[in-house]
């Protein structure tokens, strides 16, 4: 028993994230925000008091889930958790084990809640309000979720929006997103950490990131016709934990 309570504290302190590095849409938080990861759940500390007023008094759940080293599904786990209590504390989660993420999630407050991001797509008015990496591949698998659904948000804007509302391409899509915008030399340049690259225009695009690693990731548009190295893109909603 000590053995795993030093291992999960271990893991908690590995790669603290702050929410600082994460958009509304993915809210990752971790022990420099005063939130980590303990045999008993999930703990708020005082530094963040304000975000748990946010919870408390609303019905909750939590989910936790493992990854292999390619950052696949191994499990997932998880408990209703009922009435979060006023006073903030520690969320007793079901973990499953050794979990990479772990999550809590409030329901989706109306059609309007546009940064809700489901936890699975059967617990879509289930919106993750807490997310906690706690490893470092759990880390990366949020990173890599972070830059797909960047990349599908670009896809859309840049397919849909009309040509004539902006100059050029660059700045029609930077309008329309949050992240900062830059052009590509070619389809398969990259564009500087932390932006969105654009190559082409309309129907005919290429758009790039680069994960925390360095690896390049992306989405082609050729007409109808869309490759990308990221295959969750395919077949499925981009939720917090996939199904």
């Amino acid at each position: 028993m000590r053995a795993l309570t030093l291992a999960l504290l271990a893991l908690a302190f590995a790669a603290p994230a702050a929410h600082a590095d994460w958009p509304d849409y993915l809210p990752v938080y971790g022990a420099n925000d005063g939130i980590r990861l303990t045999q008993k759940g999930i703990a708020f500390g005082p530094k963040a008091d304000k975000l748990y007023r946010t919870l408390g008094g609303h019905r909750a759940l939590a989910l936790c889930g493992a990854f292999t080293d390619r950052l696949a599904p191994d499990y997932t786990a998880g408990n209703q958790l009922g009435t979060l209590p006023r006073k903030r504390g520690t969320i007793r989660v079901d973990t499953g084990g050794y979990p990479d993420v772990c999550a809590i999630a409030t329901r989706r407050i109306n059609l309007d809640d546009s940064f809700c991001r489901s936890m699975r797509s059967e617990l879509e008015d289930w919106c993750a309000r807490v997310i906690v990496a706690v490893t470092p591949r759990g880390r990366a698998y949020v990173d890599r979720l972070h830059r797909a659904v960047e990349l599908v948000g670009a896809d859309d804007q840049i397919s849909s929006l009309p040509p004539d509302w902006a100059p050029t391409p660059v700045e029609l899509l930077q309008g329309a997103v949050e992240a900062k915008v830059v052009a590509l030399d070619g389809p398969d340049a990259s564009p500087p950490a932390g932006t969105i690259g654009l190559y082409g225009d309309g129907a005919n695009h290429t758009v790039a990131a680069l994960l925390r690693d360095g690896t390049r990731v992306f989405l082609r548009r050729e007409g109808d016709v869309i490759t990308t190295n990221l295959p969750e893109l395919f077949g499925r909603a981009l939720t917090v934990f996939p199904n």
